[in-house]
């Protein structure tokens, strides 16, 4: 916080310990002499500074926390990886989302990361997310045109002798060659 901030929070402070904070102005009676008023008008004045400066403090604390949060995850990811632990996770083959679990793993069992690879529980873990990740990829999701057969040489002959004539001119030319006997 800046100087003129913490001035202020003392000042507010200090008259805070003066004030009366449930003080309304209801509650000054009708034929109350100006010097009652101005007394209460100073009461209000000095109520709305103390109430004011408590929720500028307020706003302020949250936005220095996330600073100092981000400020302490980075350094937290930077301190976490060992020079064994950073040529570990490039020389395996993981996936990029399997790399935070095994961190996590190692972190939790306060093992390298080495040693959190060579786990079963671990080992398990990325067993199942490459199995995920090749059943989410072998899996068609876009829509599939339907694909249309030609009709056999028997079926051809089958719907002729029902009536049922090709429509396609390759299908008829095969119809007639088929009734020639004309391969």
């Amino acid at each position: 916080m800046s100087e003129t901030t913490k001035e202020t929070d003392v000042k507010v402070e200090e008259k805070a310990e003066e004030i009366d904070l449930d003080f309304n102005i209801e509650d000054l009676p009708d034929d109350a002499s100006q010097e009652d008023k101005d007394k209460a008008i100073k009461t209000l004045t000095a109520q709305k500074a103390h109430w004011r400066g408590k929720y500028e403090k307020s706003q302020e604390k949250p936005e220095e926390k996330k600073d100092e949060v981000k400020t302490e995850k980075k350094d937290e990811v930077k301190a976490e990886l060992s020079q064994s632990d950073l040529i570990t996770l490039t020389r395996s083959d993981l996936h990029e989302d399997d790399i935070p679990e095994v961190m996590e793993y190692a972190k939790l069992k306060g093992v390298s990361v080495k040693e959190a690879l060579a786990s079963s529980v671990v080992k398990a873990i990325l067993e199942t997310n490459k199995e995920a990740r090749t059943v989410a990829d072998a899996t068609n999701t876009g829509k599939t045109a339907k694909t249309t057969s030609g009709t056999s040489d028997d079926e051809l002959m089958a719907n002729a002798k029902k009536g049922i004539m090709p429509e396609s001119d390759e299908d008829m030319s095969r119809l007639a060659k088929l009734r020639l006997g004309v391969s």
